[in-house]
Formats: structure tokens, C-alpha cells, sequence
């Protein structure tokens, strides 16, 4: 195998594992999204929970 062979499957492998980094970046972000719209339903479920049992209450 020559040099310029090995520099290309070098650039290739570094070309694969820089979408993977990529990809696994993406996702993380995905799931730091999905966990704050998570914790925003969470907090607005606890909030109509709270009206309720002060509603209830009342009564």
C-alpha cells in the first residue's frame, strides 16, 4: 500500500469518527430538549395539581 493509499484511509477513518462525533452531539442536544420539555410538563401537571386541591378544598 502506498503512502497516498494510507493517507486516504486515514482521512476516511478520521472522516467517519468526525460524523460520529457529530451525530452523537445531535443527540445529546435531542435529549437535553426532550428533558426540558419533560420537566416544563412535569412542573405545569404539579401546577393544575395544585389548583385543583385548592379548588377542591373550597368546596
Amino acid at each position: 500500500m502506498s503512502d497516498i493509499e494510507i493517507f486516504c484511509k486515514l482521512c476516511d477513518a478520521v472522516s467517519i469518527l468526525s460524523n460520529i462525533i457529530l451525530e452523537q452531539q445531535s443527540l445529546l442536544k435531542q435529549s437535553d430538549i426532550e428533558k426540558e420539555i419533560r420537566d416544563g410538563l412535569i412542573t405545569r401537571y404539579e401546577d393544575v395539581e395544585k389548583n385543583l386541591d385548592g379548588i377542591c378544598s373550597m368546596k
